[in-house]
C-alpha cells in the first residue's frame, strides 16, 4: 500500500491551511504545529487521501503532459500516473510516496 508524505514542512503547512489536509494522528491544530515537525516526514492521514483525487477544474500533470481544466475526465486519469499541480487557482503541493 502506498503511503504519502511531505518532508517539506512548509508545503505540508500550505496544504493543511488551504485544503484542510491532515497528517498522522498528531494533534496538529495550527500551521505552527506542523512547522515544529521540520525535518520529519508528515504522513497523510487516511481521511485526507481523497484530496489526491483529481476534480473537475484541476490543472493536472499526467503521463501525456499538462491537462488544462475541463479537458479531462477525472475518471479517465484516476488509474494512471498524475499529479495535481493547481486547484481552485492555488498551488497544490503533491506529496512524496513510498
Amino acid at each position: 500500500m502506498t503511503r504519502f508524505f511531505y518532508s517539506d514542512a512548509l508545503a505540508a503547512a500550505w496544504m493543511a491551511r488551504e485544503y484542510g489536509m491532515t497528517f498522522n494522528d498528531w494533534p496538529i491544530r495550527a500551521v505552527k504545529d506542523i512547522l515544529s515537525f521540520a525535518g520529519d516526514r508528515l504522513y497523510l492521514h487516511f481521511g485526507s487521501l481523497e484530496l489526491l483525487t483529481p476534480q473537475e477544474g484541476d490543472l493536472v500533470f499526467a503521463e501525456g503532459g499538462i491537462m488544462e481544466p475541463g479537458t479531462f475526465d477525472p475518471g479517465e486519469i484516476a488509474c494512471g500516473v498524475y499529479r495535481i499541480i493547481l486547484r481552485n487557482g492555488k498551488v497544490f503541493h503533491w506529496p512524496q510516496a513510498e
